[in-house]
């Protein structure tokens, strides 16, 4: 009850000051984490199985949007059991040490198809700049699809230590899709 009345107090406040930001989640079973590289030439896919984000935005302004997430790296899933154990290693994710990834963005901006977030990419202890460009739609339903892309350097995040700096056997660039459907945490 006392959560229900403040999420109405607080949402109120929020409309009289013009600044409608509500706090969105992705809903698991209806998102997804995916990445693919080239191995020897091939093309090859793999998923993030757990992550968490939170997104605090106005859908009809997603330029003051800030979304934070958390990769577990533990939860890589390339659909062949070796290279996942490779991708857990010391040489790559070095999970042990390093058990998750961190994305904050910094701004958000208006692109010519969609948006671009401008943010701060944590993997293995190394932060870069990275720019994801995505796109925001309301479900008919209420909940709301995110749907996002960008291209990682692996080497500018020490992903691929000793022989694997080289990239004749595994190329640098690592594409990111993301496609969540969110929902909002309000009552």
């Amino acid at each position: 009850m006392i959560k229900t009345s403040l999420a109405v107090w607080l949402g109120a406040v929020l409309c009289a000051t013009g600044v409608v930001a509500e706090n969105w989640v992705p809903v698991p079973a209806d998102s997804t984490l995916k990445f693919s590289a080239v191995q020897q030439g091939a093309t090859f896919e793999g998923v993030f199985k757990a992550f968490t984000a939170e997104f605090d935005l106005d859908p009809s302004d997603p330029t003051r949007a800030r979304i934070e997430a958390t990769i577990d790296m533990d939860s890589v899933d390339s659909l062949y059991d070796e290279r996942d154990e490779y991708l857990r290693g010391t040489d790559w994710f070095h999970v042990e040490r390093w058990p998750s990834a961190r994305f904050v963005t910094e701004r958000i901006r208006a692109a010519e198809s969609g948006y671009l977030a401008d943010a701060l990419l944590t993997l293995r202890d190394q932060t870069q700049p990275i720019a994801l460009a995505f796109t925001l739609e309301r479900l008919e339903d209420g909940r709301l699809s995110f749907v996002g892309k960008t291209v990682l350097q692996r080497l500018d995040f020490g992903v691929g230590q000793g022989e694997w700096t080289n990239t004749e056997w595994v190329g640098n660039d690592v594409t990111v899709e993301v496609s969540l459907v969110l929902e909002s945490t309000l009552p």
